[in-house]
């Protein structure tokens, strides 16, 4: 996966060293984002268990997501680096004749290829293939392991079929498919329908921090943080599909991750920086942050220094406030400790992903207030990556 990585930078590097000196936003006018939904099959039976385990059924929830970042090289050619990921866990049941249920993770980190083919001037079909890195966590009994962990590279292949609704908006459905790497990982297949949403839209930040149009959108923003464990992780639980309700389990939207290792006490000071924004609604940019946070059981304060980008959607403009939800993944990591609470969590670099929704304040929009949950993990590119929960932090900041 770090390969991949290093093969995305340079040709998102060479791509926009080759840009048109005449195009206004030369890279973000040839990128998008594709979000997609649908159902996933990878169902795993009793050859995947060691010898000697038994299980007296399994679950799975088909429900999944793909979320891809692409590039257009040519207006039928594009560049796409993804991650497919289920809602909810493939899980064993009654494990050696008990009650006890455990789950299988697993995630797949693609970087494809995409051709289009033009029927007419609004629908288009599809291809896609490319390398793919797929990350499966087993899970143990005691001191025994029942299903092994396992990381391989694959190949990627997926067609489909697109509709342009505008310039900005486009509809997809597509099918993915990844083969089996031995008898006990099965194939992959996944079958979606999603949006894609060019950044073709976006112009860069006014530093005065409002539109000649007249709607509000910071530029550079500072802000500290506290949080505490004392209302729980319910957000963190219910964006990430892992919420219960009278022993139902797996509820909520899956637009989130949980994680095993909890924080009980952070603090943070963060800045934030809105590079480019729409019309009316959308912004993107990029932060850093200094993050501590206390272990819920070993209570080992550990740090974490952050690098992400981030985007913002304005959902409600009023007299005296602007209201906005952020969404940001994949955010270059490094964390002071390994291992936390007695849990793998895998090396020291890694992700940080959070959630938050806010609002600036006041007739010159100076004031911020926000709430965030995040969560640490490096998206099961290793098998060792319990994750790390944070639950809601309070921010206040001041725009400048």
């Amino acid at each position: 996966m770090k390969k991949q990585l290093f093969a995305l930078l340079f040709c998102t590097a060479f791509l926009m060293s080759a840009q048109s000196p005449d195009e206004d936003y030369p890279f973000l006018s040839r990128t998008y984002v594709q979000f997609n939904l649908g159902a996933l099959f990878n169902d795993f039976d009793g050859d995947v268990l060691e010898p000697g385990f038994t299980a007296g059924g399994t679950s799975a929830n088909p429900f999944s997501g793909r979320i891809l970042f692409g590039y257009k090289i040519t207006e039928d050619l594009a560049i796409q680096y993804g991650v497919i990921r289920p809602a909810a866990w493939f899980e064993f049941n009654d494990v050696q004749g008990t009650d006890l249920s455990k789950t299988v993770w697993t995630n797949a980190w693609s970087l494809t290829a995409r051709k289009d083919f033009k029927l007419s001037s609004n629908w288009s079909l599809f291809a896609e293939a490319g390398p793919v890195n797929v990350t499966r966590v087993g899970f143990e009994l005691g001191e025994n392991t029942v299903v092994r962990d396992k990381q391989y590279l694959s190949i990627l292949t997926a067609s489909g079929v697109s509709y342009k609704l505008n310039d900005q908006w486009s509809l997809m459905a597509h099918a993915v498919y990844i083969p089996k790497d031995t008898d006990n990982q099965p194939a992959i297949q996944q079958y979606n329908l999603g949006v894609q949403y060019n950044l073709s839209d976006l112009a860069p930040a006014d530093e005065t921090g409002v539109e000649n149009g007249g709607n509000f959108f910071p530029v550079n923003t500072l802000q500290i943080g506290y949080g505490n464990d004392f209302i729980g992780y319910a957000p963190n639980k219910i964006l990430s599909m892992n919420a219960r309700v009278a022993g139902t389990r797996g509820l909520g939207i899956p637009i989130f991750w949980y994680g095993d290792a909890k924080a009980s006490n952070t603090i943070l000071v963060n800045y934030t920086r809105d590079v480019y924004r729409s019309r009316k609604f959308f912004s993107l940019g990029f932060g850093v942050s200094a993050t501590a946070f206390e272990s819920s059981l070993d209570k080992e304060w550990i740090g974490a220094f952050s690098i992400y980008p981030q985007v913002r959607f304005f959902f409600w403009r009023a007299a005296g406030f602007d209201a906005y939800a952020t969404y940001s993944v994949i955010g270059p990591t490094f964390i002071t400790k390994e291992d936390i609470d007695g849990l793998d969590t895998g090396p020291r670099i890694t992700y940080q992903d959070f959630v938050a929704a806010g609002a600036y304040l006041g007739k010159d929009r100076k004031w911020n207030a926000e709430l965030k949950i995040i969560h640490y993990s490096n998206g099961n590119n290793f098998t060792g990556n319990a994750g790390v929960a944070v639950p809601i932090v309070f921010q206040i900041g001041r725009r400048f």
